[in-house]
């Protein structure tokens, strides 16, 4: 769960540890699911200035979160990498 008032995540009703850029990414992906983001864009939509330098930062962020919220961080299910292009959140199935 995402609180955006708060600025918090919680997994198994427990905090999870997010630095305000972790938060930021984690957020702005997971309010677009399914969507593909490139690497430059999602520096330009998460970044709050103009970022110069190598856009593989984006990569570092995204492995970061992931140790954070993924059970398996070799088959993420959450924050997804599409080959070639960059990276896409994927909302967790439901189960009632």
């Amino acid at each position: 769960m995402i609180d955006p008032v708060r600025r918090e995540v919680k997994l198994n009703e427990e905090i999870v540890p997010l630095t305000a850029l972790e938060f930021d990414l984690l957020h702005f992906l997971a309010a677009h699911p399914g969507r593909v983001w490139r690497r430059a864009e999602l520096i330009q939509e998460v970044w709050d200035y103009e970022y110069v330098g190598d856009q593989r930062v984006v990569d570092v962020h995204i492995g970061q979160i992931r140790k954070k919220i993924e059970i398996d961080t070799s088959q993420p299910a959450l924050i997804q990498t599409v080959r070639g292009v960059g990276y896409k959140f994927e909302s967790p199935a439901v189960v009632s």
